[in-house]
């Protein structure tokens, strides 16, 4: 990975460089060091770079299955609202 990349992929992540650093256990200056090309970026680092972007796109799914699933049960109540509405209508009548 280069230092380019590297700031790609923060910048993908919506990470500043002290939340890199902190995810990573490293020092902040580790990721500007690394981002300027002062020092070369871990193997390791890149590894635990790709295994948080995807536990973030597993979280991302994970979310948005929920969030479907909420939605249906909001549109179910919603028309069981109405239905017991419709119903009471129709008794006072």
């Amino acid at each position: 990975m280069t230092p380019a990349e590297l700031r790609a992929w923060r910048d993908r992540h919506f990470l500043d460089q002290d939340e890199l650093a902190s995810l990573l256990e490293v020092h902040p200056q580790t990721v500007r060091n690394w981002e300027h090309g002062r020092t070369r970026i871990p193997h390791l680092a890149v590894l635990a770079l790709e295994t948080l972007a995807g536990e973030r796109e597993r979280l991302r799914s994970k979310m948005a299955a929920k969030r479907a699933e909420l939605n249906r049960k909001r549109r179910a109540n919603a028309e069981r609202q109405k239905a017991l509405r419709d119903k009471r209508i129709a008794a006072a009548l």
